[in-house]
This record gives C-alpha cells, sequence and structure tokens, in this order.
C-alpha cells in the first residue's frame, strides 16, 4: 500500500495485460492546477478506509486525473491509473487498497461496483470501478479493457 509522502509508478506488460498502464501515487504536496472539471461525486466522510471492515468510504473520487491528482479531491493515498505515462489515452483515479473498505464510494450514476483489484505485478490492490459483467459507468466514462480488466475510465 502507498503511504503518505511516497511516489510509485508500476508499469504493466504490454504482453500480460496487453497494454501498457502506470499507476501514480503522489505525496500530500501542493495543489497542482490540474481540476478538468471531469469529476465524479461521492458521499463520504473522514473514517481513513482502514480495512477494518466498517466499509465507511475515505474521502475522495473517481476522477479524470490525466491532467493531475487533484481531480482523485483527496488528501489521502490516490494513484492515476493510466494506459501510457507520454500520450494517455484512458485515466482514472484510484486508491491504494486492502479491500474494498478502502475504497472512495462509487459515483452516484452508474452501476458499476467498486473493487480492489491488483492492476500489476506487485500491486497490492487498487480501488477501481468494475464493469467486467456489464454494468454501467458513471457520466463521461467507458467501460474498457486496455489495461488487463474491465474498469470504468475517462477517454482523453
Amino acid at each position: 500500500m502507498i503511504g503518505l509522502g511516497l511516489h510509485r509508478k508500476l508499469g504493466l506488460p504490454a504482453a500480460l495485460l496487453g497494454a501498457l498502464a502506470s499507476l501514480a501515487g503522489c505525496s500530500d504536496g501542493p495543489e497542482s492546477e490540474g481540476d478538468t472539471g471531469t469529476e465524479t461525486t461521492t458521499a463520504t466522510d473522514t473514517d481513513s478506509g482502514d480495512g477494518d471492515g466498517d466499509c465507511t468510504p475515505p474521502p475522495g473520487v473517481f476522477g479524470d486525473c490525466a491532467s493531475g491528482l487533484d481531480a482523485c479531491m483527496t488528501d489521502g493515498p490516490k494513484q492515476c491509473i493510466l494506459d501510457s505515462q507520454d500520450m494517455a489515452q484512458i485515466a482514472v483515479c484510484g486508491r491504494p487498497c486492502a479491500d474494498e473498505c478502502d475504497c472512495w464510494a462509487p459515483p452516484a450514476d452508474g452501476h458499476a461496483p467498486v473493487a480492489c483489484i491488483a492492476l500489476a505485478p506487485g500491486d497490492d490492490g487498487t480501488c477501481v470501478l468494475d464493469c467486467s459483467g456489464g454494468q454501467t459507468c458513471p457520466s463521461g466514462m467507458i467501460c474498457d479493457g486496455a489495461i488487463g480488466s474491465e474498469l470504468c475510465l475517462f477517454p482523453q
């Protein structure tokens, strides 16, 4: 799991997942100006998402982080799930997790459930919106399998 103040990038092997993807986590440094206005909204409280089974979502959203992690709307751990660091075609905020109780609440629209899945070797788990069963993604998002799992992502 990524702790505050750490930075991590994981490359997803093309042969293993069919595309390259990166998970980028950032520290709680100064906010950057990358808010794209395509964030999804969720109801949250101040629980840390510590995996203790209470499933009270921590603050944050599954936003479009292609322009920066401000779209995740959290001071806590966050990652940007991308198909490429250089020319991203898809992007979405994610959060390190041990189980779904560590994840942000799902957006109000769409029916894709929150899931905690490993996206790459060495990844203990990342919070995502799983559309693998044909569930509808939230507004502005598409269901895409470009990084190996059917996830709700923002097209770029």
